[in-house]
């Protein structure tokens, strides 16, 4: 931050690095996430946890917000020392967090006060999930573990060591199930750590698998967690990928089947209704698939990528997208109505008394009746300013050469002018060494009849064929 004659001025919300990051670990967003320092206002991208008619709440200026779920009233907030990019979790009395600070927060849900921290040594990686006494959390930028610790004193049980980013875990019959960086869903002894088995793909994993019992109902999702592990026979694993496939496995590891989307799965974690699983994909369609055979239902497309979580509530689904729109949609695939918010919708929603609460890019936790279709109330983080990406951070990679004209920027939030935009080109500035992916995401390269136009990297050409405009 600057000062200047008194005024206040706020530079830049990506910092170009001295120095590029050593390859051969991590994802390819931890990659790019790693040679940046990102700022980004108080913007939301994480999902809303009501828990004892207490709305939680983790945002991008660095608090913890706990409010009346009713009326949006602050009760309390707590400061971290970075980013909370992800969910938070709640057992017994006590919320657990992490930040980009690397540390993993138990709190009082009371009354906002420590409990204990416990220091993971990455900025990246899962969401914590607490079951059974034990809260897991995965890690990434080079750690890339699985940590279980006591729930109640933080200490450290057990750890699993992984070969990339480790990533939210579901749990059943005693099993961590989880995806990483390095292709695999990896399956654990929720108990012990011990590896049980592990299935690879073709690219990393980021979604948060959903589980089924024999008759096809959802026992474990993002969105159906549980403080006790289920036990079911026969049961059915669900998850996405980065290699555009949405894949069915056994709980012992067999694939049953594998759909192609046309873009990556990358944050959105499948959801399971009555037999159909519902995804989103970076090419900005809602999925409906049949969970036996894989044959897609139905596709919905929105104006933007999908890497929202779709929550089905009331026979309706929800599911936020880049278009900055809430959308409902019918259980045969028909919207039935879209709230428009300032900004980019990029993580799940929550329903609770039949009101629908998500986050935005443009700093503000909403609550949506379900019945009005109107805004009960609305909560404006406590950042002066919000972020200028053109793309929220979970997808900040795959749009980060249209941002190339204005890499540098110093803005003045008063009046939301900026001073000065410094242009920068990244195209042969980086290559990443990385195993696990193909090519590196700036590489350039020359289509088929190339003519003389200038070269485009693979990622925009993949942001061209989704329906993104450089601004």
């Amino acid at each position: 931050m600057y000062e200047k004659a008194g005024e206040k001025e706020y530079i830049t919300y990506i910092e170009k690095k001295s120095q590029a990051p050593a390859g051969g670990s991590g994802s390819i967003r931890e990659a790019l996430l790693s040679q940046f320092d990102i700022k980004v206002g108080g913007s939301i991208v994480t999902r809303p946890l009501v828990y004892d008619g207490v709305l939680y709440l983790g945002a991008n200026d660095t608090y913890l917000y706990a409010l009346d779920a009713a009326s949006g009233l602050l009760l309390w907030k707590f400061k971290t020392g970075d980013l909370i990019w992800h969910y938070a979790a709640a057992a017994d009395g006590i919320i657990y967090l992490r930040s980009r600070d690397m540390y993993v927060y138990a709190l009082s849900a009371a009354d906002g006060s420590l409990i204990w921290k416990q220091r993971v040594g990455a900025p990246f990686g899962g969401s914590p999930v607490v079951a059974n006494g034990a809260l897991y959390v995965g890690t990434g930028s080079g750690v890339d573990t699985m940590y279980a610790f006591d729930a109640r004193s933080g200490n450290i049980q057990w750890t699993f060591k992984a070969n990339g980013p480790v990533q939210t875990p579901s749990l059943a019959n005693n099993t961590l199930f989880f995806g990483c960086g390095d292709k695999c869903m990896y399956a654990l002894d929720a108990a012990t750590g011990s590896l049980k088995w592990k299935f690879m793909t073709s690219d990393g994993i980021d979604s948060i698998p959903a589980i089924t019992n024999s008759n096809g109902d959802e026992v474990w999702s993002v969105h159906t967690q549980t403080l006790h592990i289920p036990t079911v026979t026969n049961g059915m694993l669900y998850f996405g990928s980065w290699d555009n496939h949405v894949y069915a496995l056994t709980l012992d590891g067999k694939e049953q089947w594998r759909y192609r989307t046309d873009g990556p799965i990358i944050f959105s974690s499948p959801t399971v209704y009555k037999g159909i699983l519902y995804v989103g994909s970076f090419d900005q369609h809602l999925y409906a698939l049949d969970t036996q055979t894989g044959t897609l239902k139905w596709r919905f497309r929105t104006g933007g990528a999908v890497t929202a979580d779709p929550l089905v509530c009331h026979e309706t689904i929800y599911v936020g997208s880049v278009d900055s729109c809430l959308h409902a949609v019918s259980l045969d695939g028909k919207e039935q109505w879209k709230f428009r918010t300032g900004g980019y919708i990029s993580a799940a929603a929550t329903v609770w008394n039949d009101t629908v609460y998500f986050g935005s890019w443009d700093c503000n936790l909403y609550a949506l009746s379900l019945h009005t279709r109107k805004p009960v109330w609305n909560f404006r983080t406590g950042a002066k300013y919000e972020s200028q990406l053109s793309t929220p951070l979970p997808t900040v990679i795959d749009q980060i050469n249209e941002m190339n004209r204005r890499i540098y920027r110093l803005w003045k939030p008063e009046t939301r002018s900026t001073v000065f935009a410094d242009h920068v080109s990244l195209s042969h500035e980086y290559r990443m060494a990385n195993q696990y992916a193909a090519k590196s995401p700036y590489q350039m390269e020359q289509p088929p009849g190339y003519a003389g136009e200038k070269p485009k990297t693979s990622w925009e050409r993949m942001a061209e064929k989704m329906g993104f405009k450089p601004k």
